[in-house]
């Protein structure tokens, strides 16, 4: 498998491709260079012409920037190519493609399929009759009024033999493809996620939902996705049929079931460096977890095996129960409590007081600062002056460390449906043994904050930069954590500048060339230092 660098987001449907022949695909990009990029690091050579001749400098750039050497950037289509292809590929989601003519679209992929022989064609598109469509988008410049009309296109440029999957699309890109009818992961059955079930069901489907990825061929083979899980069943033992296929952006996530309708497993498939890293860091803590008492061991999913498949690495754990809530159900602070106590049980049982010298401050925040720099260098400066000033208050004193999740919100604790208690706690990739306390505690309500008011994270936070602005219920919830793990008035302090660091450093994604995303962290660090510069000046700071 190629590696581009500066590989774009995986969308999804490259787990659709056939399986087989990596040598030489033709793709049709919309002018953004996603495809093309995503298509480069499967395949030995790539061809792509723009949709519109006009976006042929644009993304010509965009294949330099990645040193994509293995890809040719024409301006359209040949009338010949010397040498065959494997396939085509037509993603043309997203809004560069909404100016282009549908019926000119289609007849350019009809012409760009006949170049191909035998080869297959994928073509994905939003749909018309979408159960929601992104704003400003009505029914004109749309390539496909449900799956049919994307499957007339292929079939009419001779691939007889056609499989359609509806997609979930978010900005304009796909991040769920649905292998059958949609389930809601958060199991409510209210509102907006109880009428995408109903609309999206056995039939629904088909006609109306976001888009749709169809796959054409003359002699109907295996898929990526087919052949990545017979490796990983023939590794792990049982059988997987995928029942939810999530995209992220530097991941992909096959949810299983062993085809009876049992719990089968979660597949991760990563698709950078960092993504593996974070997996086997995972598999690591997830085997780490086995030494808990019982009580405790039971919430961390099982590591079932990892390996590689055709360039591809993939690691299996255990498919843990309950419901994934990431709504404002009604009774979220009652789970949310339940979920904080589960965490005192976890964090009281790891626990251990250390002497915070130069090697012990390295580990537990040294990094997180070093780390914080490396992704965002234009705040270097003033990250080595908060660096300063926390090894001021640091060194020399006694504090607690736990097993630190790293991102413990919500959506990533299972609940279970009928009791409504924690059974579960997913996505360990961030997590560190040993780590700080309270900011596991932290990332649980200000995530509730985002939920219920829809905000941003670095503005959930800023509303309570200072500890002040917490509502009763949360104070109580602090005041007990820290009663319990031994946390006093001006660790708890400290604590919350290195939350704002741990986020930055480890979980946020801010990007440098955007100013506003630059002012966004620069306001969250100053927000932050500031707690640090009033105490040095004697000032007290607030309560968590």
């Amino acid at each position: 498998m190629r590696t581009a660098h500066g590989a774009t987001a995986h969308m999804g449907w490259q787990e659709l491709l056939p399986a087989g022949a990596r040598g030489r695909v033709l793709c049709l990009d919309v002018g953004n260079g996603q495809a093309t990029l995503a298509l480069a690091q499967m395949y030995d050579e790539v061809v792509s012409v723009p949709l519109q001749t006009r976006d042929v400098t644009a993304l010509a750039d965009v294949v330099g920037r990645a040193s994509a050497s293995h890809v040719t950037v024409l301006p359209a289509l040949r009338q010949e190519f010397e040498g065959a292809f494997d396939g085509l590929v037509a993603v043309l989601f997203g809004s560069e493609c909404s100016g282009a003519r549908p019926g000119a679209v289609r007849a350019l992929v009809r012409e760009a399929a006949e170049r191909i022989g035998d080869g297959f064609v994928v073509l994905a598109a939003a749909n018309a009759l979408a159960c929601s469509r992104p704003p400003g988008r009505g029914f004109k410049g749309f390539l496909t009024w449900g799956a049919r009309g994307l499957e007339s296109v292929v079939t009419s440029s001779g691939r007889e033999h056609t499989r359609s999957w509806p997609v979930l699309l978010s900005e304009d890109a796909p991040f769920e493809v649905l292998h059958g009818p949609y389930r809601s992961p958060s199991g409510s059955g209210r509102g907006t996620e109880r009428i995408k079930e109903v609309v999206l069901g056995v039939a629904g489907a088909r006609w109306f939902a976001p888009g749709y990825v169809t796959l054409g061929q003359r002699r109907e083979s295996a898929l990526v996705v087919d052949e990545l899980l017979e490796n990983v069943d023939l590794a792990c033992g049982g059988e997987s049929r995928v029942r939810r296929h999530l995209a992220k952006r530097d991941k992909t996530l096959l949810v299983t079931d062993t085809g009876s309708g049992e719990p089968g497993r979660v597949v991760v498939l990563p698709h950078t460096p960092r993504a593996l890293s974070l997996r086997s860091h995972e598999a690591e803590i997830l085997r780490a977890a086995q030494t808990l008492p019982p009580r405790l061991r039971r919430l961390f999913p099982g590591f079932q095996g990892d390996g590689r498949h055709d360039g591809q690495d993939w690691l299996a754990l255990e498919h843990m129960p309950g419901i994934f809530v990431d709504e404002p159900v009604a009774d979220l602070d009652q789970i949310t409590e339940r979920a904080a106590d589960l965490l005192v049980d976890l964090h009281l049982e790891t626990r251990r007081e250390v002497h915070v010298d130069e090697v012990v401050y390295g580990a537990l925040v040294g990094s997180l600062v070093a780390s914080a720099r490396r992704r965002n260098p234009w705040c270097a400066e003033l990250l080595a002056q908060i660096d300063l000033q926390l090894r001021a208050e640091l060194l020399g004193r006694n504090m607690p460390q736990v097993w630190m999740h790293g991102d413990y919100k919500i959506e990533n604790v299972g609940i279970d449906k009928d009791s409504r208690h924690p059974v579960a706690v997913i996505d360990w990739e961030l997590a560190q043994t040993p780590g700080l306390p309270l900011i596991d505690l932290k990332y649980l309500l200000v995530y509730n904050r985002m939920l219920r008011g829809s905000l941003e994270f670095d503005v959930a936070c800023l509303e309570v930069a200072d500890g002040t602005a917490w509502s009763d219920g949360e104070k109580r919830t602090l005041d007990q954590y820290a009663a319990t793990i031994g946390l006093d008035a001006d660790l708890r302090r400290i604590l919350r500048v290195l939350f704002i660091i741990h986020a930055g450093g480890a979980r946020l994604q801010y990007d440098g060339a955007d100013p506003a995303e630059r002012s966004r962290l620069s306001r969250l660090l100053a927000a932050g230092s500031a707690q640090l510069k009033c105490d040095a000046r004697g000032k007290v700071g607030g309560a968590a």
